[in-house]
């Protein structure tokens, strides 16, 4: 199985890749291509949970219309901080999710994006 990742934020930076992904336990388990030596693991659901795991460490749940408590941590670069995320659309589907979310650092708005992954 295939996933195709991306992604877009409010200041036009985008994301795109394509990458193998495997199914385990409900849970979709692709290389992360835009950071090295880091995995993303999405569990679909209400809310659902999206981590990246390696170089980059990241945990979002993202929850309809709720704003959430996150986190990040970058090996490389040395960040490491909690962030919340509002969720202002999660769809997901058997072969498509779709999300966008306004991310929020100490209370202030920082940015917003959408993401779309599409299963093959």
């Amino acid at each position: 199985m295939e996933v195709v990742f991306h992604s877009l934020d409010d200041k036009g930076e985008k994301v795109f890749f394509r990458s193998k992904c495997e199914v385990i336990n409900n849970k979709i388990i692709f290389d992360d291509k835009s950071t090295e030596n880091t995995k993303i693991t999405i569990t679909p659901g209400q809310p659902m949970r999206f981590t990246r795991a390696g170089n980059v460490n990241m945990e979002i749940m993202f929850s309809l219309n709720e704003r959430t408590r996150c986190y990040y941590n970058s090996k490389d670069v040395g960040f490491d901080f909690e962030f919340e995320v509002y969720t202002d659309r999660l769809i997901v589907e058997s072969n498509r999710i779709s999300i966008e979310y306004t991310m929020f650092l100490y209370g202030d708005k920082l940015s917003s994006h959408k993401i779309w992954i599409l299963l093959h």
